[in-house]
């Protein structure tokens, strides 16, 4: 009886600087150390069936009971690592089919001397080859890469040029869906990058155009130039319930009325003798006097 024929991996290579990438960065952010454990998850099954895994019903299922999480946040974790590219967004799209470049990459050299027929299926672009170059495995379908998605991925590719030129010039392709968030982050923050881009996107689809302006504008006011802090902002308001500006404002007026009422605003120790409407009288701890205050809302806009 013939031996069948192994198609998966026993164990495939993990980086050292696994949990430093950008993306998996972000899933930690965004979901914990369970977002962690579930895209390994995600990667121990797609090498154990090869290089591709199909995403089902079952395998939601699946990867839920290892993970020790809910179906709905697993499918949240896929839906990022898909908007972010750790998986190949086409191919998911067309074929709900969970694949990248790198993975195929460590596949196919994992399983370079195996005496087995190169496969064919979902592959991400046509330039995997044996050792010897003899046989050029032919693209899927599904997976070509249009003009279009080109383009995008060269735009993508210049955003992450830090330089200030290149930097402004590439967010020009990308923002103009949220113009306005993007010219506010380029004049108030320091660097970005395709994952933040990606990001600011995908909140503002997420949260509304104004709710994210207006936890950029918190954290300018903080001198916090993260956009993980922005981010913070909008998942806090997000647990609580707020989904416009005025319902954000009346919670932060509702919130100093009561640190007003416990006197925390008299702990500034150069507050001594001061009224609270004196311009130099200093509300809470931000550090700032009315006026250096009321002077940054201007600039905001507020």
């Amino acid at each position: 009886m013939a031996r069948p024929i192994k198609q998966g991996l026993d164990y495939f290579p993990l980086d050292v600087d696994f949990f430093e990438d950008e993306v998996i960065d972000g899933i930690s952010g965004e979901f914990g150390i369970k977002g962690e454990l579930i895209t390994i998850k995600l990667l121990s099954t797609v090498y154990k069936k090869g290089y591709f895994a199909v995403w089902n019903d079952l395998l939601q299922a699946q990867i839920a009971k290892k993970s020790n999480a809910s179906k709905d946040l697993v499918i949240q974790v896929v839906d990022r690592l898909v908007a972010w590219g750790f998986f190949n967004k086409s191919l998911f799209n067309s074929a709900k089919v969970l694949t990248s470049a790198k993975i195929q990459e460590i596949y196919f050299e994992a399983i370079k001397r195996r005496k087995t027929p190169k496969p064919t299926l979902y592959l991400v672009n046509a330039d995997i080859n044996d050792d010897s170059n003899e046989v050029n495995v032919n693209i899927n379908t599904q997976s070509k890469v249009k003009e279009s998605k080109l383009n995008k991925i060269k735009v993508n590719a210049a955003v992450t040029n830090t330089s200030s030129n290149n930097r402004d010039s590439s967010l020009n392709e990308t923002k103009k869906p949220h113009q306005q968030l993007f010219d506010f982050y380029t004049e108030n923050f320091p660097s970005t990058s395709t994952f933040v881009i990606q990001s600011i996107e995908y909140d503002a689809n997420d949260y509304g155009d104004e709710l994210v302006l207006y936890a950029m504008q918190k954290a300018v006011l903080k001198n916090v130039s993260n956009y993980k802090y922005v981010q913070g902002i909008l998942n806090g308001w997000d647990k609580d319930g707020i989904k416009t500006v005025a319902q954000a404002k009346q919670q932060e007026t509702q919130f100093k009325a009561k640190t007003a009422v416990k006197g925390n605003y008299d702990d500034d120790p150069r507050n001594k003798g001061l009224a609270p409407d004196d311009p130099n009288y200093r509300p809470g701890c931000s550090g700032y006097t009315n006026a250096e205050l009321k002077a940054r809302h201007e600039r905001l806009g507020w």
